[in-house]
């Protein structure tokens, strides 16, 4: 989790809007969070975890009213928003925003509550926040629950040691959780695995309990039976075969014998009906003749009929038309002669109107006139009071200037006292740096005495390593020391060696017996066996020799180890104490300076209290000189407020008395314009003369508007009647000529049907309505005729097929009931033999299937045992606890690496069999004690250690870049020279792409740090955050 920003309102002393850029102030890698006790430090990360876990370490969620206590007393609504960087590689950014509000009832003012969308989580895509549905808090965005946040990314004030002090069972159950180390609790699927395996395997038993006995000597006799099952089958097949050929050709002659009789049968038929096809031929002939001289000219003749009933009907309704014009035509024209006549009158009615509408604006304006007389009257009174109220502040500004200049007459100089008591309050200052500057330096010369005095302490009894006083004389004598020691014990272990074989040819020149062979060369003859004495002895003393030499060897390599160390804690002690003397003369030196710039000499002989006193009677001096120049400053306002409201009714009550003369002469005007027969009409009442004129416009318009369309109906009325004229005479003329072709056509068929020999037209039109369709009937007729020389030619042929043979139904039953037989004795044969082999293809499955289970049932005996042993394994979450162990021990190698430079490579952190910490002393021969024997400062360091490794392996965790690491610790249990080294390991944390945050009241962190935020907490505003890098750009 990386953060970008925070913002607070309302939240404990927080009781203005505050702003946090997190991006500005981790930029270094390094920042800090510094001010006084009570300032509001600590409130930072409870505002961060409040807003993302709904959680915080002063108040609990239940009892003790914490919405109620964390809501700042002056304040009406709490409110947290924090936008950070998450997830894998720190690739998502997301925001979480709190809200509480305080009721309004003044009576509930205890009741503070966070609504159900007041507590809200987004992230950023496509641009724009996106709501983030269903997140009680961010665990799941962080990956990470509570309790293992405090501990591994932000530490509250006073949890830094929890990790440390935790039992073993609540340190593996932290890390379990952490870590996710449940998925290498594998006892339960194994358990599960173990019993799946057993139900498989007692299935597999009762499977094979089930078969009964199967052997291959039942197999082969149940094939035998099957194969002479096959061969009766071919037996009865081939009898089977002949006879049903015989039957084949016996029902091959009868269905020829019956095709004959059923074609006989049908040509009778056919040549019954030979008459009724005759006469359709004739009927068809008759039909074709009349259909090709009169169908055209008969449906000819219809149309005409037809269209002369159409016009006559369309002639009988134009002449009703033409009547109903007529008359129209003559009401319109009365209509109109009346329309014209109110027309003709229109102009005596605009007049009247145009008098009615001067005499109602005559009657506005004398209302107009009233009101402004009235409002020109109330001006006047306005503007007088208004130029009564100005000389009044006029006299109040001339009295705010004699004061003024007064209190400016008897004024000290507040810029010089204030830089004089500036130079003695720095004066101070560095007076008292001057001093713990000193007492460190006296500090780091002890220290150095006593690694002086453990050197010395070291090499007593060691006369090669004197004298002591030069670092590089001491090694170089040790190393010629070790170097000696070991050419000495290579000179041994040769002579040991040597003894060694001296000693075993002995034994065998004591086992050589004369005429044996040699064990070594073979030789038969041993005339000069080696004689050798007092080879034990002088072995055992080699030994001995050899154990004092390599136990006084390791001696003088402890003895290096610890000057080593030694050595380097006094390297570093020497460079801090030069760095101090340093600092120490810089700080003369600047002292020095700041005593040569002293430039007040009228306040040399006051000193920092009076001049304080000076001071604060300047301050309020000027205090008063400045509620002076606002008090005269506001009667000017005041007073050029009221000079400019006077010119404004001045100028209004001007304006006004012009709008009263415009309106008195439009007045004149509107009452001369009146004609004298209507002068009477000005005494009458506004709503009568409104209702007159409204009435007087209608009339108008109505008389305009109704001549019009009186002229227009008019017009129309003519136009219809004189085209209802024109259609009637067109339409006379069409049906006398229509008629004229109906007749002449009649007479021209009556001649056509005398011509082609027919009796009369209607005996035409009565063949006509059979509407014969002629294909089809002379393709029914050809069908007859073609079917009746097909049937004959038919016959003779089967006939002739037949050759002369008779069929004999009885020898046909006779020899089917034969085949019957053999096909049920077949029928039976063949189903003995399927059973037959069926049973021996069963058997045969049954033998597989039984091998089968018999192999599976061997594999699952042998996972069922393997799995036993797992279940064993696994049992009481051992592996899980191992794994544990595992991870405690990856943390104190990781830790080790600051911890043991932190403490001049003298301590570091190991597991015992519990799993809990423990510390090995390399001062002390590398022995083992309880890592609560530390002091508080090196608990502190050990401490820092485990927390920045267990950092480390979160960031893995979440396969992320850069990690970020906030601590609310005082530092106060670390002296100068542990708090340096603290600082400078929390500084190198920015190689390691790390963002480390700390709270701290400490001074001397917030001078070695360059970004940081100072929180001051004051009655006037509360807490308030101040950031470096804006003090400085001002």
């Amino acid at each position: 989790m990386i953060p970008l920003s925070l913002t607070i309102e309302g939240l404990y002393s927080y009781r203005q809007r505050q702003h946090i850029d997190f991006e500005t102030l981790s930029s270094n890698g390094l920042f800090g969070i510094f001010g006084r006790v009570g300032s509001g430090k600590s409130s930072i990360l409870e505002a961060l975890m409040f807003v993302l876990f709904d959680d915080t370490e002063r108040l609990n969620k239940s009892g003790d009213d914490r919405y109620y206590n964390m809501l700042n007393l002056q304040s009406r609504e709490l409110y947290i928003e924090f936008i950070f960087k998450a997830g894998p590689e720190n690739g998502k950014k997301y925001r979480a925003v709190c809200k509480a509000k305080r009721s309004n009832n003044p009576e509930k003012f205890e009741e503070v509550k966070i609504g159900k969308d007041d507590r809200r989580y987004y992230e950023w895509q496509g641009g724009d926040w996106m709501p983030l549905e269903g997140l009680k808090d961010a665990s799941t965005l962080l990956a990470m629950e509570y309790k293992h946040f405090r501990q591994t990314v932000i530490i509250p004030q006073g949890r830094f040691r929890d990790f440390i002090d935790q039992t073993s069972g609540e340190r593996t159950k932290m890390l379990k959780e952490l870590f996710q180390l449940q998925q290498y609790d594998l006892a339960p699927q194994t358990g599960r695995l173990q019993k799946q395996t057993e139900m498989q395997l007692e299935n597999l038993r009762g499977q094979l309990q089930n078969m009964g006995e199967l052997s291959a000597e039942a197999l082969q006799q149940l094939q035998l039976e099957a194969q002479q099952a096959d061969l009766r089958v071919g037996s009865l097949q081939h009898q089977h075969d002949q006879i049903y050929s015989q039957d084949k050709q016996l029902e091959e002659l009868r269905r020829k014998w019956e095709q004959i009789d059923q074609t006989e049968l049908h040509l009778k038929r056919l040549q019954s009906n030979r008459e009724h096809w005759q006469q359709r031929s004739e009927r068809l002939l008759t039909y074709r003749n009349a259909y090709t001289h009169f169908w055209e000219r008969l449906r000819q003749q219809a149309a005409l009929a037809k269209e002369l009933s159409q016009k006559q009907e369309e002639l009988a309704q134009l002449q009703a038309k033409s009547k109903a014009a007529q008359a129209a035509l003559a009401a319109t024209r009365e209509g109109y002669q009346q329309s014209k006549d109110k027309w003709e009158k229109r102009d005596e009615i605009k007049a009247s109107c145009d008098d009615l509408e001067r005499i109602l604006l005559i009657k506005e304006k004398e209302e107009q006139l009233s009101a402004k007389q009235q409002q020109l009257q109330r001006g006047q009174q306005q503007l007088a009071v208004a130029e009564t109220a100005v000389k009044e502040l006029e006299k109040g500004v001339k009295a705010a200037e004699t004061c003024l200049h007064a209190l400016e007459d008897k004024g000290l100089d507040g810029t010089r006292l204030t830089e004089a008591h500036h130079w003695h309050k720095r004066c101070q200052e560095l007076q008292r740096e001057l001093q713990r500057e000193e007492e460190s330096c006296k500090e780091l010369e002890q220290l150095l005495q006593g690694v002086a005095q453990n050197r010395r302490t070291l090499i007593n009894g060691y006369e090669f390593l004197l004298p002591d006083h030069d670092w590089e004389l001491v090694f170089t004598n040790l190393g010629s020391k070790c170097r000696e020691l070991e050419k000495q014990l290579e000179a041994l272990q040769l002579q040991k060696q040597e003894l060694a074989v001296q000693q075993e040819l002995s034994r065998f020149a004591r086992q050589l017996q004369q005429g044996g062979s040699c064990p070594l060369c073979g030789s038969d003859s041993h005339p000069k066996p080696l004689q050798v004495q007092h080879m034990q002895e002088a072995l055992q003393t080699c030994e001995e020799a050899l154990k004092k030499h390599q136990q006084e060897n390791q001696q003088m390599r402890q003895l290096e180890v610890h000057l080593q160390q030694l050595r380097q804690r006094h390297e570093l002690q020497q460079q801090t104490y030069q760095q101090g003397q340093n600092r120490l003369h810089q700080l003369k030196t600047r002292y020095a300076q700041h005593q040569g710039g002293y430039a007040w000499p009228e306040y040399q002989e006051h000193g920092l209290e009076q001049l304080e006193k000076l001071l604060q009677e300047a301050q309020q001096h000027q205090q008063q000189l400045k509620e002076a120049r606002l008090h005269m400053r506001s009667q000017r306002e005041r007073l050029e407020q009221q000079q400019q409201a006077c010119e404004g009714l001045r100028t209004a009550t001007q304006a006004v008395e012009k709008e009263w003369e415009r309106l008195q002469a439009e007045h004149q005007t509107l009452s001369a314009q009146v004609h004298e027969t209507r002068q009477g009409w000005l005494k009458l009442e506004v709503a009568k003369l409104q209702g007159s004129l409204q009435r007087g416009r209608q009339q108008y318009q109505d008389a305009i508007r109704g001549y019009e369309l009186a002229q227009q109906a008019l017009q129309q009325a003519e136009q219809q009647y004189n085209q209802l004229q024109g259609s009637l005479g067109a339409q006379q003329r069409h049906v006398a000529q229509l008629q004229q072709k109906c007749q002449q056509e009649q007479q021209e068929l009556e001649q056509l049907c005398r011509t082609h020999g027919f009796i009369s037209l209607e005996a035409i039109k009565e063949i006509l309505r059979l509407r014969l369709d002629v294909e089809k009937e002379q393709e029914a007729i050809d069908a007859y005729y073609q079917e009746l020389n097909t049937t004959s030619s038919t016959l003779e042929h089967l006939k002739l097929q037949t050759d002369g043979q008779q069929y004999q139904a009885a020898a046909h039953r006779e020899l089917q009931q034969q085949l019957s037989g053999l096909t049920r004795e077949l029928e039976a044969a063949r189903k003995e033999k399927i059973t037959k082999e069926r049973a021996a293809d069963e058997m045969q499955k049954q033998l597989e299937k039984q091998a089968d289970l018999l192999k599976k049932s061997e594999a699952l005996e042998i996972r069922l045992a393997n799995l036993k042993e797992l279940s064993g394994l696994f049992r009481g979450s051992g592996f899980v606890d191992w794994v544990s162990t595992m991870h405690l021990q990856d943390l104190c190698r990781a830790a080790n690496e600051r911890f043991f430079k932190l403490t001049s490579n003298s301590l570091s952190l190991e597991l015992n069999e519990s799993n809990n910490f423990i510390v090995r002393d390399h001062l002390n021969a590398g022995k083992t004690r309880l890592l609560k024997t530390l002091s508080g400062g090196q608990s502190f360091q050990a401490a820092l250690c485990l927390a920045l490794a267990m950092a480390e392996n979160v960031k893995s965790l979440n396969g992320a870049d850069q990690s970020f690491f906030f601590l609310d610790e005082g530092f106060g249990s670390l002296d100068k020279e542990s708090l340096r080294i603290v600082f400078d390991t929390l500084k190198s944390l920015r190689q390691e792409n790390r963002i480390v945050g700390i709270i701290s009241h400490v001074e001397e962190l917030q001078q070695e740090i360059d970004l940081y935020l100072n929180v001051e907490n004051t009655e006037e505003t509360g807490s308030v955050v101040a950031c470096s890098w804006q003090g400085a750009d001002a």
